[in-house]
């Protein structure tokens, strides 16, 4: 999954249900429309 705004992941999850997570990258280039990686 991919987000590009606050609260998409949750939507998706709700849809998908998944049953882990991974976090692979965050980095800078992802902040987009989130504005601060602390947002992310």
């Amino acid at each position: 999954m991919g987000m590009n705004s606050r609260g998409e992941i949750q939507r998706l999850a709700e849809i998908v249900e998944p049953h882990i997570g991974v976090i692979s990258n965050i980095h800078h280039s992802h902040v987009g429309f989130l504005g601060s990686l602390e947002e992310i």
